[in-house]
């Protein structure tokens, strides 16, 4: 039992999804060097798993622009509360 903000967080964390405009190696090697949690390339989206979005996404947006990559779109996706119970209740 905990709130639901908590057990959302609980199963995945926060995804920070950045939209480019193209993806290089570069750009995915600049991101990595920050040392975030997991990351993962789909299309032109970089999907990166965050503990503190408000403190790492600066440093990660310097990164991906340093490295010459064009940010078209940033959203944040969390798990719903749908997917926690089903998450628990498999477990």
């Amino acid at each position: 039992m905990d709130t639901p903000e908590n057990l959302i967080q609980s199963l995945s964390g926060t995804k920070t999804v950045i939209q480019l405009e193209t993806i290089d190696d570069k750009v995915i090697m600049a991101v990595k060097k920050l040392k975030p949690g997991k990351v993962e390339v789909s299309d032109n989206k970089l999907i990166i798993s965050v503990i503190d979005p408000e403190l790492e996404n600066p440093d990660i947006f310097q990164a991906i622009v340093t490295s010459g990559g064009r940010i078209q779109l940033v959203n944040e996706a969390k798990s719903t509360l749908e997917e926690v119970y089903l998450n628990f209740v498999r477990k």
